[in-house]
């Protein structure tokens, strides 16, 4: 495990406005660890390993145990301590960036904050966070990737919680059976008829249920993963743009570059050096 670590430089405008970021990861299992404050310009992740960690915000009081994990807003009055007597340990990670503050406000929208769950697979991607920090400069952009994945998961959660609460158990079944059949997709030629029959529903059926579900079209959501999925092979592979384009199985380069322009503001090969020039300028 990380121990716990500082930035000493203020995040740039770039990693605020673009990215995810933390100021602060690690664990903790003093027995009098006690946080009581009025604000923090932050959002928390923590998980316990061990014992029993108490949460006090916004009139509610959560007593979470082994496994179970609270994500909460920290710019509220908020109290998190421990349990009188009982060994105790959290990993934890602050997060930050507007990036993290639309997932919040959509996590919000769901289920009120603090958000608590059940959640053995949170460890292990706050311990894939941790393992991103070498130094007090970490690589900006692998930290915001598992950071990303970090609070990707509490939205999941949140969404998996509330589909089992409200939903009838045939639009649960179908949210998990589109997110399969999305990230399946990523790098294969699809058409809106194959999603749809992927889950043997009709193109109609199937557009209407996603947006009830998402929020957004299937297409324009695969679409957003594709290119997300390129951003990463640009940055860290040196795959040609042609080869990227092939994999993604984008019909033709000009299209594929044409699609990451409209999302992404600059060619591929323009974000490619931009990504290469920053980071040889903040190593």
């Amino acid at each position: 495990m990380a121990e716990p670590f500082r930035y000493f430089v203020e995040p740039t405008e770039f990693v605020r406005n673009n990215l995810c970021f933390s100021d602060g990861m690690g664990e903790e299992s003093n027995p009098s660890f006690l946080i009581d404050r009025s604000n923090f310009d932050n959002y928390l992740v923590m998980f316990v390993k061990e014992g029993i960690l108490h949460h006090e915000q916004n009139g509610r009081h959560l007593r979470l145990g082994a496994g179970e994990y609270v994500f909460a807003n920290l710019k509220q009055y908020h109290k998190y301590y421990f349990e009188p007597g009982v060994p105790s340990k959290i990993y934890w990670t602050h997060l930050n960036g507007r990036v993290v503050e639309e997932m919040a406000n959509r996590i919000d929208e769901i289920s009120p904050l603090p958000f608590s769950a059940s959640s053995p697979q949170m460890e292990q991607w706050l311990k894939d966070t941790f393992r991103t920090v070498r130094d007090l400069t970490p690589d900006v952009f692998l930290l915001s990737q598992c950071l990303y994945a970090v609070v990707l998961a509490v939205l999941r959660d949140c969404r998996e919680m509330q589909s089992r609460k409200e939903e009838p158990p045939e639009r649960a079944e179908f949210v998990l059976r589109a997110q399969e059949a999305l990230r399946g997709s990523v790098y294969r030629p699809v058409n809106l008829q194959n999603l749809a029959a992927s889950v043997n529903m009709s193109k109609y059926h199937f557009c209407r249920m996603y947006h009830q579900c998402f929020g957004v079209s299937p297409m324009k959501h695969l679409m957003e993963e594709k290119i997300r999925t390129a951003k990463r092979h640009l940055l860290y592979t040196g795959d040609k743009i042609e080869v990227i384009s092939q994999q993604l199985a984008f019909s033709s380069v000009s299209y594929f570059s044409k699609v990451f322009k409209s999302q992404v503001g600059v060619s591929p090969s323009r974000y490619r050096e931009q990504m290469c020039n920053r980071h040889q300028q903040n190593p």
